[in-house]
């Protein structure tokens, strides 16, 4: 089925991309060439952020099955925090968002480094996505190993938290996601037998929160 559901996704962009450009092929116009080309670099990004998430979910199987015969590591999620938070603050401040980071100290959970990365990339890239320039995300990383990623958005309706976990789930057609952000991060925590929840934030806005199985120091 997920095959089935992942070339319907990567079909559909693909008929749009050649038919823009075999329009632009028909015509002699340099403006209508100019905007063709720069419609199919917008189509060309869409694609290849698609197709870098059904490659996180193809690794996801792999890194669950590593986990699951002991091969997980004794990770600092403070440190992972503090590392990823670094590197998309230039983004954040490019769209006008302020990123804050709350981790005062070390905390320990075990874990796949590359799947723990891509889960707290996918949950910050989604809540920059829907915070207006103005607002504010924050990623916060608390004892016991807990992880929240909280922003002033426009926030999900509490009758849409469980679908949104869901592959190829998308609330709206206007957005340019491919709806797996969440089913991703939905599946990393599975993966790692963490829980993960959805909370109104105040006064607006969405809390994601990820529990872990915290190890002592």
């Amino acid at each position: 089925q997920f095959i089935a559901d992942a070339a319907h996704e990567l079909r559909t962009p693909l008929a749009a991309l050649k038919a823009r450009v075999e329009l632009g092929l028909r015509v002699q116009d340099a403006a209508v060439w100019r905007s063709t080309l720069q419609d199919t670099a917008q189509h060309t990004d869409k694609l290849t952020h698609l197709a870098n998430q059904l490659l996180s979910l193809a690794r996801i199987e792999s890194g669950a099955r590593a986990i699951a015969e002991g091969g997980a590591q004794r990770l600092d999620l403070s440190q992972l925090a503090r590392e990823l938070g670094l590197a998309l603050a230039p983004l954040a401040h490019a769209r006008g968002i302020s990123l804050a980071l709350e981790a005062e100290q070390a905390v320990w959970v075990r874990g796949e480094p590359t799947l723990l990365n891509e889960l707290l990339c996918n949950l910050l890239d989604n809540a920059l996505a829907h915070t207006p320039a103005g607002g504010n995300v924050i990623l916060r990383v608390l004892p016991a190993g807990v992880l929240e990623v909280e922003d002033d958005g426009p926030g999900i309706p509490l009758e849409d938290y469980d679908q949104v976990f869901a592959r190829f789930y998308r609330r709206s057609n206007k957005g340019s996601g491919a709806g797996l952000g969440l089913a991703i991060v939905g599946e990393i925590c599975r993966a790692h037998q963490a829980g993960i929840s959805l909370h109104k934030a105040e006064p607006h806005g969405l809390l994601v929160r990820v529990a872990f199985a915290g190890e002592a120091v």
